[in-house]
């Protein structure tokens, strides 16, 4: 089995982003999201950290499953690929932006 490693990450979408993630080779095991977003309803957040575990570090495959997510909720601030570059980025596996 993999080690499990952590990483965090700093993304200005429309609104900044902060990830704390933990995964094990390609694969999320747990993610923290925080950042100055808002989201209806506020449980929502933990749901979504929640489904985000056991899914792979892999641009395509974040993005559809925080696209499904992102259905049953009202969020301000950030969408599916900008969540997924801020996961990747806290594993080493993003873009950074380019410098302004």
């Amino acid at each position: 089995m993999a080690e499990v490693q952590s990483g965090k990450s700093v993304f200005k979408a429309q609104k900044l982003l902060k990830v704390a993630l933990d995964y094990a080779g390609d694969a999320v095991v747990s993610v923290k999201i925080r950042g100055d977003f808002f989201m209806h309803p506020d449980e929502n957040l933990e749901k979504l950290e929640q489904q985000l575990r056991g899914a792979l570090l892999e641009r395509t495959a974040l993005e559809e499953r925080i696209r499904m997510f992102l259905r049953t909720t009202q969020v301000f601030g950030f969408d599916e690929k900008s969540l997924a570059e801020a996961v990747l980025m806290a594993a080493g596996k993003g873009t950074p932006p380019a410098p302004q």
